[in-house]
């Protein structure tokens, strides 16, 4: 009488050593530690990144709007970006109602935000990860020196950034007022390390209507 043998035959199971089980868990720990050690800050630098993309986004859409002959079905006049220190962890763009004027082949509006007696406002976008807007700054020529903030005897308190049609020219005013229509503007995003290397951003804004992002802060 002969055996069979199973058909099957199942190898013995094996566990991890105690070493390999160490130097795992060691491993593990290293990418842990890296992880959250700079996590955070990488997080952060990708989102200020965005938020500056999102304000060079907002003024460019701005100025395709703003300049087009049949500037949104001849209702608004232009378009534009608007900064404001109070807020400062936002940016508004709105829409720049016609002014009825006889004397233009081509009505278009005042360059300025307004609430009355229609709120322009079309859309708000809010940054993100505590980033916020820590500079508005000027120059009346692209060689001159920026005015910021309160830097140099000139109190900045709104900026807005225009463009009204038929031109892609950019119209440049702080404090709700054409008085001046100056020739560069800069934003500049601060997150919470600013202004280390890759935790400051900035937006230039010029009257050719050329806008840049440099790495560094507006001064």
């Amino acid at each position: 009488m002969s055996l069979r043998k199973a058909p099957f035959e199942c190898a013995p199971l094996q566990g991890f050593t105690l070493v390999e089980l160490l130097v795992s868990i060691g491993i593990m720990t290293i990418v842990m530690g890296i992880v959250f050690s700079g996590g955070p800050q990488a997080i952060s630098r990708l989102a200020l990144s965005d938020n500056t993309y999102q304000g060079e986004l907002f003024i460019r859409e701005a100025q395709l709007q703003g300049s087009a002959i049949n500037s949104m079905s001849g209702l608004f006049g232009g378009s534009g970006v608007y900064f404001n220190r109070a807020t400062a962890t936002q940016m508004l763009k709105f829409k720049d109602r016609v002014i009825i004027d006889p004397t233009r082949a081509i009505n278009i509006g005042d360059g300025l935000y307004k609430v009355m007696p229609i709120d322009e406002r079309e859309s708000i976008t809010k940054l993100t990860n505590g980033n916020v807007i820590s500079k508005l700054c000027v120059a009346t020529s692209s060689r001159d020196n920026l005015y910021c903030n309160n830097i140099n005897d000139l109190t900045i308190n709104t900026l807005t950034v225009s463009f009204t049609r038929p031109k892609q020219i950019a119209h440049i005013y702080v404090n709700d007022s054409t008085s001046t229509d100056y020739a560069v503007a800069c934003i500049q995003f601060d997150a919470f390390r600013s202004p280390e290397p890759g935790f400051v951003k900035s937006l230039f804004i010029y009257k050719s209507g050329m806008i840049t992002k440099k790495t560094k802060t507006c001064l």
